[in-house]
């Protein structure tokens, strides 16, 4: 009989139904929803962490002064973390504890890169062409090196109205002239290998640098790296082979820092119009990159020798329609794109202008001279040799997953100072050795500068231990060194600074499963001896990333909190009215007998109905949904987005406790809503209706 009288209050009062019915709707399908992508988002950052970096766990040593922060640590300082003496006796021990898959080395590291100058970059292709047989291309390689030295001349005109040493810019001076003159490039047809040697050594450093580069890397062993991290794929040339030393470069990270500036501008103006259709018309920042690509053309023509320049200049009149006959304002002409000849200006450049000129900075085959900083002070330098690059299956837009390149931990722990860490004896017998004083503070500048008064001039001196030794032939030494190949004993036999921990059957899906498999792990460490810090994913990861998964969250639930919110106030305020405008009928109820826990219940059997029936059609909506976003998915539209869904797109999933969590909601806020018109309606007394009737 209660449910005959809800239901029949519902359908008298249909405006109040309706108004209600379409807020708990709304709600319910928010919280079916929301709990489905919430926990897709949840899916995928773990999948963006976990197979990009972290792995399911990471350890590191017990005596680090800082907190393992994955990603934050790329966007600031490298924290000291202090190392891991013996990698194969951790591994061993963690590898041991029950559920344990695969350990990987790590070492997080950041290094300066300066870049090449034009010369050298023209050399080393020079010196490629010669070695590998291809005598095609040395003419207009000599032709290209021969009109950098012309324009190098006016290089040094600059530099000498600065220069302090007037003798060494002479020197210098001598040097091009040498190298600008007739007889010098005959000496290079009959040595041309003679005559580079004096190029890459004399007039290769007074070019001007393309300037730096900051190279954030992992220090790993790369085929432990490539088979653990599953999103891990080769992209151009090839993995590091096992025992040699080498470099690869993240995707991402290619093609934002190391890629050519002009080329890269092009690709973000096609990714803006593509992912949020954006046109150049409407955007200043847009506006903005075409402008710079105009005003630098230099950094295209300087690229091209005189061949490629003409056939460029060909290709680019005939697409312009012009009879320009300067390259560089035929560039530029050609570089000034709208939003109605843009994708026809960026196919054509990557027709006719990308494949001659130098692309990327360091391309597939070239070595880079790493500068790093011990943790004892003192400066490093590796060469390692770029093999190929990589990406993150579907993370490649996003920033977050390009910060890091990989390297062979063996010229990890050489440039780190961790292969022949120096000894505090040592460096007292340097100090000694070197004459060195530790001198107070406060008198640092009158030691520096003798109190303002020169004590005594003295010309540059030659370094004792290098005196009379070919540079040439210690730096050879010192690579063929550094490119000596390592067995894997070698390398897990040395120290690591933290280590990649990965779980068997799936155990990181589960937080309770996770916390044990954690606590294991630090257990059986703890028991052997050893010093260090377990921590899971979600916490190495950094404050940087979490933040974003807890702004989601709390975003989420403050939205539902306000819908039901207003729901709440909207149901307490129509059921209030409907109370006063029932008075008659209430107080009739009450006069045949009724009590006030019949009355309670009836106002509750109508909440619970409304909450069914809207909750019922809610779930039903927000599965329906769920569903279509499945199959079709939420395409992620910015690079914050491509690594908080893991991938290209989020494709939520419906799940039964989605439902039975949104009911239980549906209910709780309906049947709170009516309990204080319910108990107002239970205290109208039965003389309330007669007197109503009178």
């Amino acid at each position: 009989m209660l449910l005959r009288l809800a239901l029949r209050n519902l359908r008298l009062h249909w405006v109040r139904t309706v108004i209600v019915g379409f807020l708990l709707t709304v709600g319910t399908w928010l919280v079916v929803v929301g709990q489905g992508a919430l926990d897709a988002i949840q899916l995928g950052m773990q999948r963006s962490v976990v197979d990009t970096l972290s792995g399911h766990l990471q350890v590191y040593s017990g005596k680090a002064k800082d907190e393992l922060e994955l990603y934050q640590s790329a966007a600031l300082a490298v924290p000291d973390l202090g190392q891991i003496d013996d990698f194969a006796t951790t591994k061993a021990i963690v590898g041991a504890v029950p559920g344990v898959e695969a350990v990987v080395p790590m070492g997080l590291g950041r290094s300066i890169v300066w870049g090449d100058s034009p010369i050298e970059t023209k050399l080393e292709e020079l010196r490629a062409a010669i070695r590998e047989g291809r005598g095609e291309r040395v003419p207009p390689l000599k032709a290209h090196v021969r009109a950098i030295l012309k324009s190098m001349e006016g290089d040094l005109d600059k530099l000498a109205k600065v220069a302090s040493d007037t003798r060494e810019t002479t020197v210098q001076r001598a040097d091009l002239a040498r190298a600008n003159s007739e007889a010098f490039w005959a000496e290079f047809e009959r040595a041309p290998l003679d005559a580079l040697e004096f190029l890459e050594n004399r007039i290769a450093p007074l070019g001007v640098q393309s300037g730096f580069y900051f190279f954030n890397y992992v220090g790993t062993d790369p085929q432990a790296f490539a088979k653990n991290f599953d999103l891990f794929r080769v992209e151009s040339g090839e993995m590091i082979p096992p025992g040699e030393r080498g470099f690869m470069f993240n995707s991402t990270y290619y093609e934002r820092f190391v890629k050519h500036r002009t080329a890269r501008r092009l690709d973000e103006i096609k990714e803006a119009r593509e992912l949020t259709g954006v046109g150049i018309a409407m955007d200043e920042n847009l506006k903005r990159k075409v402008e710079h690509n105009r005003a630098q053309v230099s950094q295209i023509t300087e690229q091209l020798d005189p061949e490629n320049a003409s056939e460029v200049k060909a290709l680019l009149q005939r697409e312009l329609g012009s009879d320009e006959q300067d390259l560089a304002r035929l560039v530029a002409e050609f570089l000034d794109v709208n939003d109605d000849n843009f994708d026809r200006r960026y196919q054509v450049f990557y027709e006719v202008i990308a494949p001659r000129i130098r692309l990327y900075a360091y391309m597939v085959g070239d070595s880079i001279a790493l500068y790093g900083q011990t943790k004892s002070g003192y400066p490093r330098a590796v060469n390692v040799k770029v093999w190929g690059v990589f990406r993150y299956e579907g993370l490649e837009k996003s920033g977050l997953a390009g910060v890091y390149n990989i390297m062979d931990l063996m010229s990890f722990r050489d440039l780190a100072g961790m292969s022949d860490a120096v000894s505090p004896e040592e460096i007292a017998r340097l100090k000694a050795a070197a004459g060195i004083e530790v001198v107070d503070r406060d008198a640092a500048e009158d030691a520096l500068f003798g109190e303002g008064e020169v004590v005594e001039a003295v010309d540059n001196q030659a370094l004792g231990d290098l005196a009379g030794q070919s540079l040439a032939g210690l730096r050879r030494a010192a690579q063929a060194a550094q490119q000596a190949k390592y067995s894997q004993a070698e390398l897990e036999a040395g120290p690591v600074v933290n280590m990649a921990v990965f779980l068997k059957d799936e155990a990181h899906l589960e937080p309770e499963r996770l916390e044990a498999s954690r606590l294991a792990v630090e257990q059986a460490l703890t028991a052997s001896g050893q010093d260090a810090r377990v921590v899971p994913w979600s916490v190495a990861q950094g404050p940087l990333v979490a933040g974003l998964s807890t702004g989601i969250s709390v975003f989420f639930y403050g939205l539902v909190g306000l819908i039901f919110f207003v729901a709440f106030i909207v149901i307490l305020n129509s059921l209030l009215m409907s109370t006063m405008e029932r008075v008659q009928e209430i107080g009739t109820i009450r006069a045949m007998g009724a009590q006030r826990g019949f009355v309670l219940r009836m106002f509750a059997i109508e909440g619970a109905a409304m909450a069914v029936i809207f909750g019922a059609l809610g779930s039903a909506v927000g599965a329906a949904t769920l569903a279509a976003l499945g199959s079709t998915g939420i395409k992620a539209t910015s690079e914050i987005l491509f690594f908080v869904f893991g991938g290209r797109a989020l494709h939520p999933i419906l799940d039964g406790t989605h439902v039975a969590i949104a009911f239980v909601v549906i209910l709780s806020v309906t049947l709170i809503s009516v309990l204080i018109p319910a108990i107002a309606a239970s205290r109208i007394p039965p003389i309330a209706a007669m007197q109503a009737k009178e």
